[in-house]
């Protein structure tokens, strides 16, 4: 996500329940493992969208996938 200006060792603060949009930066459980991506649905599919321009979207048709909540907040360490 350095292309929206969250970096490895970043802290973010996700806001858990209610819903997520289009557009929106999520905390995703997918496979097992938890990514913080955008959010996108195309022909009914959710795209995880990484923010980094040498990373292609990923597909999660077929994968379990669970939506954690909404990005609201970043902390960083100096």
């Amino acid at each position: 996500m350095v292309d929206v200006g969250i970096f490895e060792g970043d802290h973010v603060i996700v806001e858990k329940g209610g819903r997520v949009k289009e557009g929106d930066i999520v905390a995703a459980l997918l496979e097992g493992e938890t990514t913080v991506k955008r959010y996108s649905v195309k022909n009914g599919e959710v795209l995880l969208i990484p923010e980094n321009r040498r990373m292609k979207p990923i597909p999660t048709r077929g994968k379990t996938l669970e939506i954690q909540g909404r990005v609201v907040s970043l902390q960083r360490k100096l």
